[in-house]
Protein backbone atom coordinates (compact mmCIF):
# COMPACT_ATOMS: atom_id res chain seq x y z
CA UNK A 1 0.00 0.00 0.00
CA UNK A 2 1.25 3.31 -1.02
CA UNK A 3 1.40 6.21 1.37
CA UNK A 4 -1.34 7.99 -0.87
CA UNK A 5 -3.10 5.07 -0.68
CA UNK A 6 -3.30 4.87 3.32
CA UNK A 7 -4.25 8.54 3.91
CA UNK A 8 -7.35 7.67 1.19
CA UNK A 9 -8.53 5.13 3.29
CA UNK A 10 -7.86 7.33 6.70
CA UNK A 11 -9.82 9.98 4.15
CA UNK A 12 -12.46 7.75 3.63
CA UNK A 13 -13.28 6.54 7.46
CA UNK A 14 -12.88 10.48 8.70
CA UNK A 15 -16.75 10.80 9.47
CA UNK A 16 -15.98 8.26 12.09
CA UNK A 17 -15.29 10.20 15.54
CA UNK A 18 -13.25 9.98 18.41
CA UNK A 19 -13.81 11.89 21.64
CA UNK A 20 -11.73 11.68 24.72
CA UNK A 21 -13.56 10.69 27.81
CA UNK A 22 -13.02 13.06 31.20
CA UNK A 23 -11.56 11.94 34.05
CA UNK A 24 -13.42 12.37 37.26
CA UNK A 25 -12.35 11.18 40.40
CA UNK A 26 -14.79 9.92 43.08
CA UNK A 27 -17.28 9.56 40.29
CA UNK A 28 -18.50 7.05 38.26
CA UNK A 29 -16.71 6.69 34.65
CA UNK A 30 -18.59 7.37 31.91
CA UNK A 31 -17.57 8.41 28.26
CA UNK A 32 -18.33 11.95 27.77
CA UNK A 33 -18.43 13.59 24.78
CA UNK A 34 -15.40 16.39 24.48
CA UNK A 35 -14.82 18.48 21.51
CA UNK A 36 -13.52 15.49 18.51
CA UNK A 37 -10.50 16.05 16.70
CA UNK A 38 -11.25 17.31 13.34
CA UNK A 39 -10.84 15.33 10.17
CA UNK A 40 -6.98 15.73 8.97
CA UNK A 41 -6.35 16.97 12.46
CA UNK A 42 -3.94 14.07 14.16
CA UNK A 43 -4.78 11.97 16.42
CA UNK A 44 -4.54 12.14 20.02
CA UNK A 45 -0.68 11.97 20.93
CA UNK A 46 0.20 8.29 22.16
CA UNK A 47 3.24 6.14 22.54
CA UNK A 48 1.23 3.31 23.29
CA UNK A 49 -2.54 2.28 22.82
CA UNK A 50 -4.61 -0.62 24.52
CA UNK A 51 -7.83 -0.98 22.65
CA UNK A 52 -11.19 -3.30 24.06
CA UNK A 53 -13.45 -4.89 21.96
CA UNK A 54 -16.16 -7.07 22.66
CA UNK A 55 -16.07 -9.25 20.30
CA UNK A 56 -13.66 -10.32 16.75
CA UNK A 57 -14.28 -7.85 14.33
CA UNK A 58 -14.70 -4.58 15.91
CA UNK A 59 -11.13 -3.64 15.55
CA UNK A 60 -11.30 -3.90 11.90
CA UNK A 61 -15.10 -2.56 11.01
CA UNK A 62 -15.53 -0.04 13.69
CA UNK A 63 -11.89 0.46 14.59
CA UNK A 64 -9.48 -0.47 11.69
CA UNK A 65 -9.09 3.39 10.33
CA UNK A 66 -7.79 4.67 14.16
CA UNK A 67 -5.71 1.62 14.94
CA UNK A 68 -4.08 1.56 11.33
CA UNK A 69 -3.32 5.31 11.64
CA UNK A 70 -2.13 4.81 15.04
CA UNK A 71 0.07 2.57 14.46
CA UNK A 72 1.30 4.15 11.05
CA UNK A 73 2.53 6.79 13.18
CA UNK A 74 4.60 4.68 15.60
CA UNK A 75 2.24 3.93 18.12
CA UNK A 76 2.19 0.51 20.08
CA UNK A 77 -1.40 -1.11 19.46
CA UNK A 78 -2.61 -4.07 21.54
CA UNK A 79 -5.81 -5.17 21.16
CA UNK A 80 -7.69 -7.00 24.16
CA UNK A 81 -11.20 -9.10 22.61
CA UNK A 82 -12.83 -10.17 25.37
CA UNK A 83 -15.10 -12.76 23.03
CA UNK A 84 -14.68 -15.03 20.77
CA UNK A 85 -17.73 -14.11 18.52
CA UNK A 86 -19.26 -16.92 18.84
CA UNK A 87 -22.86 -15.14 18.68
CA UNK A 88 -22.58 -14.04 15.04
CA UNK A 89 -25.61 -15.12 12.61
CA UNK A 90 -23.06 -14.40 9.91
CA UNK A 91 -21.08 -18.40 9.86
CA UNK A 92 -20.27 -19.20 6.40
CA UNK A 93 -18.15 -21.61 7.20
CA UNK A 94 -18.44 -25.69 8.50
CA UNK A 95 -15.96 -24.58 11.53
CA UNK A 96 -17.65 -23.31 15.00
CA UNK A 97 -17.26 -19.46 14.82
CA UNK A 98 -15.28 -19.57 18.15
CA UNK A 99 -12.60 -21.52 16.53
CA UNK A 100 -11.99 -19.39 13.15
CA UNK A 101 -12.86 -15.49 14.45
CA UNK A 102 -9.54 -15.52 16.50
CA UNK A 103 -8.19 -16.68 13.56
CA UNK A 104 -9.21 -13.62 11.62
CA UNK A 105 -8.43 -11.41 14.14
CA UNK A 106 -5.00 -12.09 13.94
CA UNK A 107 -4.93 -11.64 10.46
CA UNK A 108 -7.09 -8.52 10.85
CA UNK A 109 -3.96 -7.31 13.51
CA UNK A 110 -1.34 -7.94 10.86
CA UNK A 111 -3.05 -6.33 8.55
CA UNK A 112 -3.90 -3.07 10.85
CA UNK A 113 -0.55 -3.24 12.72
CA UNK A 114 -1.54 -4.64 16.26
CA UNK A 115 1.10 -5.40 17.90
CA UNK A 116 0.11 -7.85 20.88
CA UNK A 117 -3.42 -9.62 20.35
CA UNK A 118 -5.04 -11.34 23.93
CA UNK A 119 -8.64 -13.43 23.27
CA UNK A 120 -10.67 -13.72 26.39
CA UNK A 121 -13.28 -16.55 26.28
CA UNK A 122 -16.34 -14.62 27.93
CA UNK A 123 -19.51 -16.10 26.07
CA UNK A 124 -20.11 -13.47 22.81
CA UNK A 125 -23.67 -11.78 23.45
CA UNK A 126 -23.52 -12.63 27.32
CA UNK A 127 -21.03 -10.19 28.31
CA UNK A 128 -23.64 -7.90 29.54
CA UNK A 129 -23.96 -10.53 32.35
CA UNK A 130 -20.07 -10.50 33.12
CA UNK A 131 -19.43 -9.57 36.59
CA UNK A 132 -17.82 -6.11 36.18
CA UNK A 133 -15.28 -6.70 38.67
CA UNK A 134 -13.83 -9.41 36.34
CA UNK A 135 -13.74 -7.69 33.00
CA UNK A 136 -12.12 -4.83 34.66
CA UNK A 137 -9.58 -7.42 36.06
CA UNK A 138 -8.61 -8.23 32.23
CA UNK A 139 -8.68 -4.58 31.42
CA UNK A 140 -5.73 -3.79 34.40
CA UNK A 141 -3.74 -6.54 33.24
CA UNK A 142 -3.66 -4.80 29.89
CA UNK A 143 -3.11 -1.84 31.08
CA UNK A 144 -0.09 -3.02 33.20
CA UNK A 145 1.51 -5.28 30.43
CA UNK A 146 1.28 -2.48 27.82
CA UNK A 147 1.48 1.00 29.59
CA UNK A 148 -0.33 2.68 27.40
CA UNK A 149 -0.54 6.85 27.30
CA UNK A 150 -4.04 5.68 25.95
CA UNK A 151 -6.85 3.34 26.18
CA UNK A 152 -9.61 3.19 23.10
CA UNK A 153 -13.39 1.77 23.06
CA UNK A 154 -16.21 1.92 21.36
CA UNK A 155 -18.57 4.15 22.18
CA UNK A 156 -21.80 2.42 23.99
CA UNK A 157 -24.23 5.14 23.24
CA UNK A 158 -23.39 4.94 19.46
CA UNK A 159 -23.38 0.81 18.90
CA UNK A 160 -26.32 0.24 20.90
CA UNK A 161 -25.02 -3.06 22.21
CA UNK A 162 -25.14 -4.23 26.21
CA UNK A 163 -22.03 -6.00 25.98
CA UNK A 164 -20.26 -2.77 24.02
CA UNK A 165 -21.47 -0.94 27.08
CA UNK A 166 -20.16 -3.43 29.69
CA UNK A 167 -17.15 -3.33 28.19
CA UNK A 168 -16.95 0.32 28.33
CA UNK A 169 -17.93 0.72 31.34
CA UNK A 170 -14.94 -1.96 32.84
CA UNK A 171 -12.64 -0.01 30.55
CA UNK A 172 -13.14 2.99 31.97
CA UNK A 173 -12.88 1.93 35.66
CA UNK A 174 -9.46 -0.04 34.87
CA UNK A 175 -8.20 3.70 33.44
CA UNK A 176 -9.53 5.43 35.82
CA UNK A 177 -7.93 3.69 38.64
CA UNK A 178 -4.55 3.87 35.79
CA UNK A 179 -5.33 7.65 35.87
CA UNK A 180 -5.65 6.67 31.67
CA UNK A 181 -7.37 8.61 29.14
CA UNK A 182 -10.44 6.57 27.46
CA UNK A 183 -11.21 7.34 23.63
CA UNK A 184 -14.74 6.44 22.29
CA UNK A 185 -15.11 5.94 18.62
CA UNK A 186 -18.55 7.43 17.95
CA UNK A 187 -20.86 6.59 14.94
CA UNK A 188 -21.31 9.86 12.74
CA UNK A 189 -24.27 12.18 14.34
CA UNK A 190 -23.64 10.31 18.02
CA UNK A 191 -23.62 12.55 20.89
CA UNK A 192 -24.74 15.94 18.78
CA UNK A 193 -22.01 15.68 16.62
Amino acid sequence: MTRGSAALSLRSAAPARIHLAARQRGTAPMIRAVPEVPAGEPLPPARSVVVVTARPGQESADLGALLYAFSRRGSHVALLCLTRGEASPMNATCEPLETVRPWELQVAAGLLGISSVRVSDYPDGGLSLAPVPALTARVRSMIREHTPDLLLVLDPAASGDADDARVAKAACLAAQSAGLPVAARTAPGALGS
